[in-house]
């Protein structure tokens, strides 16, 4: 069909604001060599021990491991194991901080720790939330601590099983019952620091990014055309239901072929019911796997078997076909983003700067599926 780039009437692009205004991005992590808090550190060690035993009512325990783990986008991930002195057992404990690279719209520690135990009563599989530190004193930033889970998130080696082994299908399936379980929080005291639904209706996203699009010095025609495509057939708002916001192979732990945990919360929000399933089967995160669109591991109708097995209702080609769409344009507004965070000076980096080249990659990516429409 013949889509206008704005709907009559509709306000002109050309406002400069700044360019963290809009959508949320996705940094790099850590950059330059810089750390937020440093495990290495025997003081920032004790300190975090005596926290722990405060927070257990137990007596201090010995750290008898300290080591930054790999992976993390907003967040510095550290592994800390500690004996505990009344029955000699170590325990194995993950600490999360926020990264160099941290952005407004990424939930503080104490609000992914919320988020953690909400999701958690819900029967999703996460790493057991243990405690939450607020107090910038004891570590230089606050942090929340987790159990330590087994499993790697590391996509390529998740793919790689998946084909050698077989396993593909069952992880497919099981990421969508671990999305009907999401779709079972509700809004309570606990969550009530999200943002309001309005902003996760498919027109609250396409206002989002058309307001950063209206930021950039250079006009960006394919996305405009998206947006409006998207505006034009946006679905009625359905029940509002908690997102993840980045649910995707590369957040998820994987061991020996049974997932084992989700992982990064802090983009959580109200939203509707199909935008992580879009997410995930973007092309872009099937890591060259490009024949099974749930991540790499296998098609769609096997994640959408998972998810109506734990009472989730199973999308139609067309709302499936809409999220999709909707989720390249996000990442093609998010690598934009990381692109301007390198050309504003304010943090020079090759890899923000080649993020920002995929930005053509989702563009062509959203045309092609507005194109053939519904699978």
């Amino acid at each position: 069909m013949d889509v206008p780039l704005r709907a009559p009437g509709a306000p002109g692009r050309w406002r400069l604001r700044d360019p963290q205004d809009g959508a949320l991005a996705l940094p790099a992590g850590r950059r330059h060599g810089l750390l937020v808090m440093d495990l290495n550190d025997p003081d920032v060690q004790q300190r975090i021990a005596r926290f722990m035993a405060s927070q257990s009512g137990r007596a201090v325990p010995r750290v008898a491991l300290a080591t930054q783990l790999s992976g993390g986008t907003l967040q510095e991930n550290w592994r800390l194991d500690l004996q505990w002195p009344d029955d000699g057992h170590t325990g194995a404990y993950v600490v999360r901080t926020t990264g160099v690279s941290g952005i407004g719209g990424s939930a503080t520690r104490a609000q992914e720790h919320a988020v953690l135990r909400s999701v958690a009563a819900a029967g999703v599989t996460v790493a057991t939330p243990r405690a939450v530190c607020t107090d910038a004193q004891v570590a230089g930033s606050e942090f929340l601590v987790t159990d330590f889970v087994q499993g790697t998130a590391a996509p390529q080696r998740i793919l790689r099983d998946a084909q050698a082994f077989g396993w593909g299908p069952s992880l497919a399936f099981r990421l969508g019952q671990e999305l009907a379980r999401l779709h079972r929080v509700r809004a309570d005291a606990a969550l009530e620091f999200l943002p309001p639904p309005e902003q996760g209706t498919a027109l609250g996203l396409v206002a989002q990014y058309r307001h950063y699009l209206d930021t950039l010095d250079h006009a960006h025609p394919t996305l405009e055309w998206a947006l409006r495509w998207l505006e034009a057939h946006a679905p009625a708002p359905q029940t509002t239901v908690l997102c993840h916001g980045d649910f995707r192979t590369g957040n998820y732990l994987v061991h020996e072929g049974t997932l084992s945990a989700v992982l990064d919360w802090e983009l959580a929000h109200w939203g509707q019911p199909f935008a992580d399933m879009g997410w995930l089967c973007t092309r872009f995160w099937r890591f060259g796997a490009h024949d099974k669109a749930v991540g790499g591991l296998a098609g769609r109708d096997v994640l959408y078997d998972g998810f109506e097995s734990e009472g989730g209702t199973r999308p139609s080609p067309d709302a499936a076909h809409y999220w999709e769409v909707m989720a390249n344009v996000r990442w093609a507004v998010i690598s934009l983003q990381q692109a301007q965070r390198h050309l504003s000076g304010r943090e020079p980096s090759l890899e923000l700067a080649l993020i920002g080249r995929q930005t053509c990659e989702m563009e062509l990516e959203a045309l092609d599926l507005i194109e053939h429409g519904p699978t």
